[in-house]
């Protein structure tokens, strides 16, 4: 072979060479290209069904969850009503006993099973064989035996959702636990504007603000300090005749509340007998004016006695509750507004049949009162 064509010869095989190689390396980078495409969209599909939440609850305590829960243990019976509104009334697998009791609720969570007792007493055996993602529980009340929960590395997260007068918060948070945020922010919208308007209507008075003697569900408990109707009166500028004593729910005398003479009386009730007829709630009413002494106080001769429903007050729905109180202590200045309408909102927004319930009553037709609604 001559020297000329050997050298030509080489130059093909190095040519040849080069180009298997350029084509190798563009199909290799292909290939990689792929693969990258690939993992990067497993990993997106990774983190579009993992939500972490971080929660820092009304115990301030920062609790963590890798995903939104598909398994609910609620001991609150407060925070069922956000978490119907939120769309979650599936997720809910466990409740107190008593909540078993109401058909209205119950027609919601169509999962839930009893966890025995309330507040503290709940049984955590049954509560961790229920296999739930969290548990919610009240503030003030930390189950019994509840290591047992955290030995099952169950997170617990405490709630209030209780006075409407801040349940923003907590109403944010079960919207973040039911995936459902822009729905708690409907809510939340809802609540502010409407506090808005009572704290408008009701600040600056220009006469002494209303004395107001708050009773509790049995006689002579009154509502101290930092109860739910001392805040309520707060929000109302009205004064809570018992927000001086430093106690939720002190237990009072007669003598005490005649010498208070407050101008407006408000108790609140529980009893399902009283929620059932008008008989009940007049028999009450006059039962209250009939105490020895009360014929002097102001509010009873000026027919400004009250019975509310405590289902009505506290809890998401409470901010009918507050409209009720606030158009019974100022009737002037809510006369164009509705309660029972704003309730009736509330449910057709968020929580179907939640107005449902017996709500107000005012025996305005004896009195010549301002006020009659018995729904």
């Amino acid at each position: 072979m001559k020297s000329g064509e050997f050298h030509q010869n080489i130059k093909r095989v190095c040519s040849l060479s080069l180009l298997l190689i350029l084509f190798g390396f563009i199909c290799s980078s292909g290939c990689i290209s792929n693969l990258n495409s690939n993992s990067t969209q497993t990993l997106d599909k990774s983190s579009q069904s993992i939500h972490q939440i971080t929660i820092i609850d009304d115990l301030n305590r920062t609790v963590v969850l890798p995903d939104y829960p598909k398994r609910i243990v609620s001991v609150n019976h407060n925070v069922l009503n956000l978490l119907i509104a939120y769309g979650a009334g599936d997720k809910i697998v466990g409740v107190p006993e008593y909540v078993l009791g109401d058909q209205i609720i119950m027609s919601h969570l169509p999962n839930a099973v009893g966890v025995g007792g309330s507040l503290a007493n709940v049984n955590c055996e049954q509560m961790i064989a229920l296999k739930p993602d969290v548990i919610l529980a009240f503030a003030g009340y930390k189950p019994r035996a509840s290591d047992r929960i955290d030995m099952a590395n169950i997170p617990i997260i405490y709630l209030n959702a209780y006075y409407i007068t801040d349940i923003q918060k907590d109403s944010h948070i079960i919207g973040q636990l039911a995936g459902n945020e822009s729905k708690s922010d409907e809510y939340n919208d809802l609540v502010t504007n409407y506090l808005a308007l009572i704290d408008n209507r009701t600040s600056n008075q220009s006469t002494t603000p209303l004395r107001v003697y708050l009773e509790w569900s049995s006689d002579n408990i009154a509502q101290g300090k930092n109860s739910q109707g001392d805040r309520i009166m707060k929000a109302l500028h009205a004064t809570n005749i018992a927000g001086d004593i430093n106690l939720d729910y002190p237990t009072i005398n007669n003598e005490w509340v005649v010498k208070q003479n407050p101008d407006v009386i408000i108790k609140f009730v529980t009893s399902t007998g009283l929620r059932e007829n008008t008989t009940s709630f007049l028999n009450e009413y006059h039962k209250i004016g009939d105490r020895t002494g009360y014929s002097t106080i102001s509010a009873v001769q000026n027919h400004r006695v009250y019975l509310v429903n405590q289902d009505l007050m506290s809890n998401s729905r409470g901010i009918a509750g507050i409209l009720y109180l606030a158009k019974a202590l100022y009737p002037s200045k809510f006369i164009d507004i509705d309660p029972h309408l704003v309730l009736k909102e509330y449910a057709d927004k968020f929580q179907p049949d939640a107005d449902k319930i017996q709500q107000f009553f005012s025996p305005s037709q004896e009195s010549g009162g301002n006020l009659s609604l018995y729904k």
